[in-house]
C-alpha cells in the first residue's frame, strides 16, 4: 500500500510538472489555502469543542453544587423537625417511664394518643416523609403509620448494622435502609412499610437526663425524591440528576428510565469512580465517560453533613451541539472566505501567468533572430522590471547588430580590394620574374663572352711576343693580324650591343622593383587597416558576449555568434599578422634587389667604359695595321709600346670577366629573392582569399537576425 501511495504520488508529479505556469499556481494557491485553512478550522473547532466541555464542567459543577445545597437545606429542615418532634413534651412524656408514672389512666391514655398524633401530624403535613418511627427499650415502640409492632424484638434491631451506624453517628446519618430486624419483621408478619428511597436516622435521648433511650427514622419518601431529583435545576438543564448515597444506593430522578432507556446500578464505572473520589476526601469533581456506548459529562457534588451525593449525568452530544453549530458557521464562513480568496488567488494568478507567457513568446522569437519583437507589459512589480530590461536589451543587442552588418560589408570591401592589389602585385612579381631570369641568362652569356675576350687577349700578347722574336714575318703576320682585329672589333662592336641591351633590361628590372617596392607599402597600409578592423571585430565580439550574458537564457543565441564573432575577428588578426610578415620580407627582399640593381648599375657602366676602352684600343691596332705597311720602320716601336700595354689590356679583360660574373650571380640572386617574393604574394593572396570567406560567413550568420 505504501508502494502504491508512493507510485501515485509520482505519477502526480509528473502530471503536475506538464502542467502550465497558471494551472500550478491555480493548484498552489489551492493547496496553500484549502490545507492550512482546513488544519486551522479543524483546531479551531476542536479548541472551541474542548473549551466548550472546560466551560460546561465547570458550569455543571456549579449547578451540581448548588443542587446539593438545595438537598442539604431540605435533610436540615427533616433534622429540624426530628429535633422539635423529638423535644415535644407528649413526646417525651410518651417515653419517661418517671413522668407517665405521674400520671393516672386517662392522662396517660391521652398522652399515648397526644404522641402518636404529633408523630401522625409530622408525616401526614410533610410530603418528603414517607414514615416516622421512635424505637426505644419500651415495650410499644412509637410509629406512624400504624403497623404490628408486637413482633419487634428490640435487642436484635440494636444488634442491627443500621442501627449501630446511627448510634455511632453525630446525632444524625442518612441510611440507604433499615431493613435488617425491621422491615423484614414487619414483612414477614403480613405488614408493609411504606415505600422510601432512604431514611434519616436519629439518636433519640431522654432530654432531662439526655440518655440514649433509642432511634428515630424519618424515612424519605421514594416517589417525592426523585419528582425533586427531577425537578433541579440541573434537570431543566437537561442533565440526569442522580442521587447517590456512601452505600453505593442510586436515586434516579423520575423520568430516567423513559429518557434513557435503560436503568442504572452500582457496577456502573462513573458510579464507582464518584464513590472512589468521595471516599478520598474529593467533595465534588467532574469528568468524562462512557455509557451505553455513549460520551457523557459526569459532575459530582457531595453534601456536607448527611453523605448524600449528587451525580449529573450529561450528554456530551449536547454539549457539543452548541459547538457543532458553531462548527457550521466557522466552516461556512471558511468555505466563503476561501473561496473569494481562490478566486482573487487564480485571478491574479493567471494575470501573472498570461503576462509571463508573453515574455516567453516574444523571447522565443527573438532567440530566433527576430528582434523588431518588444514587450508592452504595464506593471510595477519584477515581471514590468524584466519587461524592460529585455525591451533594452533587445534595443541594445540590434543595435550591436547592425554595427557588426556595417563592420563585415566594410571588411568585405576592403577584402575585394586587397584581393585585386594582391592580383596586380602577383601579376606585376611574375613580370620582374620574368624580366630577372632574362637579365640573368644575359649576364651569363656577357660572362661567357668575357671569358672568351679574356683568353682571345691573353693569345694575343703571346703573339706580340711571337711577333718581337718573328719580326721577319710582320708582313704575313700582320695580314693575320688584321683579319683578327677586323673580328675582334666585330665582337666588340657585339659586346657593346649586349651591354646596350643589359643596361635597358637593368633599368627596367630596376624601375619594375621600385613599382614593387611601392605596392609592398601599399599593402601594408591595407594590412595595417584590417589590424584595426580585426580589433574593432574582437571589441564588438566582446560586448556582444556581454550583452548575451546579461539577456541569460534568452541570449544564449547571440552568445554563440558573438562567440563566431571573436574567433573571426582572432583568424583576421593572426591572418593579418602573417600576411604583415611576408609584406616586410617582400619589401626587405625589395631593398635586397633595388641594392643589387644598383650595384649592377655601375657594374654595366664600368663595361661599356671598358667596352669603349677596347673599341678605341681595336681601332687604334687598325690604325696601326694599316699604316704597318706604310711604316714598317716603326713596328718595333709600336710592338714594344703594345707589349707594354698588353698586361693592362689582360687586367682590364679579366676584370671585366670578373665583373661579368658578379653580375651574373647577383642577377641570379635577385631572381631568387623575386621567387620568394613572387611565392609570398601568392599565399597572401590565397590567406585574403580565405578570410573573404570569412567575411562572408559572418555576413550570412548576420543575416539571421532580423532587425
Amino acid at each position: 500500500m505504501a508502494s502504491l501511495s508512493k507510485g501515485e504520488f509520482d505519477r502526480f508529479l509528473k502530471i503536475f510538472k506538464k502542467k502550465g505556469l497558471a494551472q500550478k499556481l491555480s493548484i498552489f494557491i489551492l493547496i496553500l489555502l484549502i490545507i492550512p485553512i482546513s488544519i486551522i478550522d479543524f483546531f479551531s473547532v476542536s479548541k472551541a469543542v474542548s473549551s466548550l466541555i472546560n466551560e460546561s464542567k465547570k458550569s455543571y459543577l456549579v449547578a451540581s453544587s448548588s443542587t446539593a445545597q438545595y438537598f442539604q437545606v431540605l435533610f436540615e429542615a427533616a433534622k429540624n423537625n426530628a429535633v422539635q418532634l423529638m423535644a415535644n413534651d407528649n413526646i417525651q412524656t410518651f417515653f419517661s417511664e418517671a413522668k407517665l408514672a405521674t400520671k393516672d389512666d386517662d392522662k396517660k391514655t391521652k398522652i399515648v394518643q397526644d404522641a402518636k398524633n404529633t408523630l401522625a401530624n409530622l408525616v401526614v403535613t410533610n410530603e418528603m416523609f414517607a414514615g416516622a418511627y421512635i424505637l426505644t427499650d419500651k415495650a410499644n415502640p412509637l410509629v406512624f403509620p400504624s403497623i404490628a409492632t408486637n413482633y419487634l424484638d428490640f435487642q436484635k434491631i440494636k444488634n442491627s448494622g443500621w442501627y449501630k451506624k446511627i448510634v455511632d453517628s453525630a446525632g444524625y446519618i442518612l441510611i440507604d435502609s433499615h431493613q435488617e430486624n425491621f422491615d423484614e419483621v414487619i414483612e414477614n408478619n403480613n405488614g408493609s412499610i411504606p415505600a422510601y428511597a432512604c431514611s434519616i436516622g436519629f439518636q433519640f435521648r431522654d432530654l432531662q437526663t439526655n440518655k440514649l433511650i433509642g432511634i428515630m427514622l424519618l424515612d424519605i419518601k421514594e416517589d417525592w425524591l426523585r419528582n425533586q431529583l427531577q425537578s433541579t435545576e440541573l434537570s431543566r438543564q437537561g442533565v440526569q440528576t442522580i442521587g447517590l448515597l456512601r452505600s453505593g444506593k442510586i436515586i434516579l430522578p423520575a423520568d430516567f428510565e423513559d429518557t434513557t432507556k435503560h436503568s442504572l446500578n452500582s457496577d456502573e464505572k462513573f458510579i464507582k469512580k464518584v464513590l472512589s473520589e468521595v471516599s478520598s476526601g474529593k467533595n465534588e469533581g467532574a469528568f468524562e465517560t462512557i455509557y451505553q456506548q455513549k460520551p457523557y459529562l459526569i459532575t459530582f457534588s457531595k453534601t456536607q453533613y448527611f453523605d448524600w451525593i449528587i451525580v449529573g449525568m450529561i450528554p456530551l452530544d449536547a454539549i457539543i451541539k452548541s459547538a457543532r453549530s458553531m462548527e457550521k458557521v466557522i466552516i461556512l464562513i471558511t468555505i466563503v472566505f476561501t473561496i473569494i480568496a481562490i478566486v482573487f488567488g487564480i485571478f491574479f494568478a493567471l494575470r501573472i501567468a498570461k503576462d509571463i507567457e508573453k515574455v516567453t513568446y516574444v523571447m522565443t522569437i527573438a532567440e530566433k533572430g527576430d528582434l523588431t519583437q518588444t514587450l508592452h507589459i504595464k506593471r510595477n512589480d519584477e515581471i514590468g522590471t524584466l519587461s524592460k530590461s529585455f525591451n533594452n536589451m533587445s534595443k541594445n543587442i540590434k543595435n550591436l547588430i547592425e554595427k557588426g552588418v556595417n563592420l563585415t560589408k566594410q571588411v568585405t570591401s576592403s577584402i575585394a580590394s586587397l584581393t585585386t592589389i594582391a592580383s596586380e602585385t602577383s601579376s606585376a612579381s611574375n613580370e620582374i620574374a620574368k624580366a630577372i631570369q632574362e637579365i640573368a641568362e644575359g649576364a651569363g652569356n656577357q660572362a661567357k663572352e668575357a671569358t672568351n675576350v679574356a683568353e682571345t687577349v691573353s693569345q694575343f700578347g703571346e703573339r706580340i711576343e711571337s711577333i718581337v722574336y718573328s719580326i721577319k714575318q710582320i708582313n704575313k703576320l700582320s695580314k693575320d693580324v688584321f683579319e683578327l682585329s677586323e673580328n675582334g672589333s666585330e665582337a666588340v662592336k657585339g659586346l657593346d650591343k649586349a651591354t646596350d641591351h643589359t643596361v635597358s633590361i637593368t633599368n627596367s628590372m630596376i624601375e619594375t622593383i621600385n613599382q614593387l617596392a611601392d605596392y609592398s607599402k601599399s599593402i601594408g597600409k591595407i594590412i595595417h587597416l584590417l589590424g584595426n578592423i580585426s580589433e574593432q571585430t574582437k571589441l564588438l565580439a566582446l560586448n556582444a558576449s556581454i550583452e548575451a550574458a546579461k539577456a541569460g537564457e534568452a541570449g544564449r543565441g547571440f552568445a554563440v555568434v558573438a562567440s563566431e564573432i571573436k574567433k573571426l575577428a582572432v583568424q583576421s588578426k593572426e591572418s593579418t599578422r602573417e600576411v604583415d610578415e611576408m609584406i616586410k620580407k617582400i619589401i626587405s627582399q625589395t631593398k635586397a634587389a633595388q641594392e643589387v640593381a644598383s650595384k649592377v648599375e655601375v657594374v654595366i657602366s664600368d663595361q661599356n667604359t671598358a667596352v669603349e676602352t677596347v673599341t678605341g684600343a681595336f681601332s687604334k691596332i687598325r690604325s696601326v695595321i694599316e699604316e704597318l705597311f706604310v711604316k714598317v720602320e716603326n713596328i718595333n716601336q709600336s710592338i714594344l709600346m703594345i707589349d707594354k700595354e698588353k698586361t693592362a689590356i689582360i687586367s682590364s679583360i679579366e676584370n671585366i670577366s670578373a665583373i661579368s660574373q658578379e653580375t651574373a650571380a647577383s642577377t641570379q640572386e635577385v631572381s631568387a629573392s623575386t621567387q620568394e617574393q613572387l611565392a609570398a604574394i601568392e599565399e597572401l593572396k590565397s590567406m585574403i582569399e580565405k578570410l573573404y570567406v570569412l567575411a562572408q560567413d559572418l555576413h550570412q550568420a548576420m543575416q539571421v537576425f532580423k532587425i
